[in-house]
């Protein structure tokens, strides 16, 4: 689609400005969540870095223990990935991430990878943790 190599480009163009390899569009969305486009082997992968995952293990007092069942569930229904990335056998980091598919609009790929985020942060909230509109 015309919106993908427009964002081919862009991020060309943008690691040409910056003389890196290694570039990332930083999307706020409109969920009030993050997520990142990047090219990889000429594929637009839209994804969170790992921090979802990163946040909710790091803070039990704000959220519950991560539950791998219920976000494959969440993942496999916006037809997210879950990737691992473990250092000397041990998990370092999860990314929920997706490949633009060439039929797909990126924005449309960036919201529902978006969406997913915000479920899953959801699916982990305490009663008084810092999604609980009840404790401010």
């Amino acid at each position: 689609m015309a919106d993908q190599d427009d964002a081919r480009r862009l991020l060309g163009r943008a690691r040409e400005l910056v003389g890196e390899d290694n570039l990332m569009l930083r999307v706020e969305a409109t969920v009030a969540e993050t997520v990142y486009v990047e090219e990889r082997a000429g594929e637009l992968v839209v994804h969170d870095r790992g921090e979802t995952w990163g946040w909710i293990v790091s803070h039990p007092n704000d959220e519950r223990e991560w539950d791998q069942s219920q976000v494959a569930k969440l993942s496999a229904a916006a037809s997210v990935k879950l990737v691992t990335e473990e250092e000397d056998g041990e998990l370092v980091r999860l990314r929920l991430e997706r490949t633009v598919d060439s039929s797909e609009r990126l924005a449309d790929v960036v919201t529902a990878v978006a969406d997913l985020v915000d479920a899953v942060f959801d699916a982990h909230s305490l009663a008084g943790g810092w999604r609980d509109p009840n404790r401010w």
